[in-house]
């Protein structure tokens, strides 16, 4: 007579599998956390570069036909509608936390940008200044200038 020996199957994962598992998803992370870091930094470095045209754009609006950009302010541009700004204050409004002012001296018009990371500051000064007078970032203040 044979005798069969019945083994039970067990359910589950050896420590081998979870291991292998654990490391491929580590190396998937890995991967992963950069590229969505950047994306996000490129969203908001996208995000400042478009508020400041916005904010340049409803001065020029309000300023209307003067030649100057007296009385042309930064609150008075978000909550007066002379810009599609999605804010109403220019304080803590700037994607990294920070404050926008305006200053005007005649057709020269200054926006400033306050409270942001140093290497991101540099990056949008440089995506900027293109299209700008004059750009400069110091202490996490980026400083932008237009004429006209």
């Amino acid at each position: 007579m044979k005798t069969q020996t019945h083994l039970k199957r067990q359910a589950g994962l050896t420590a081998i599998e979870l291991i292998v598992g654990i490391a491929v998803l580590a190396l998937i992370l890995l991967y992963a956390v950069p590229k969505v870091n950047g994306m996000f930094e490129a969203k908001q470095e996208e995000t400042l570069i478009s508020d400041i045209a916005m904010l340049v754009g409803g001065a020029k609006k309000m300023r209307g036909i003067r030649s100057s950009y007296a009385g042309v302010t930064c609150n008075g541009i978000a909550s007066q509608k002379y810009a599609s700004l999605p804010w109403t204050s220019c304080t803590g409004s700037n994607p990294q936390g920070g404050d926008y002012t305006l200053a005007s001296s005649g057709a020269t018009l200054t926006v400033t940008a306050t409270g942001l990371e140093t290497n991101f500051c540099a990056r949008v000064e440089n995506a900027i200044e293109p299209s700008a007078t004059s750009a400069a970032c110091a202490g996490g203040t980026l400083t932008v200038t237009f004429r006209g």
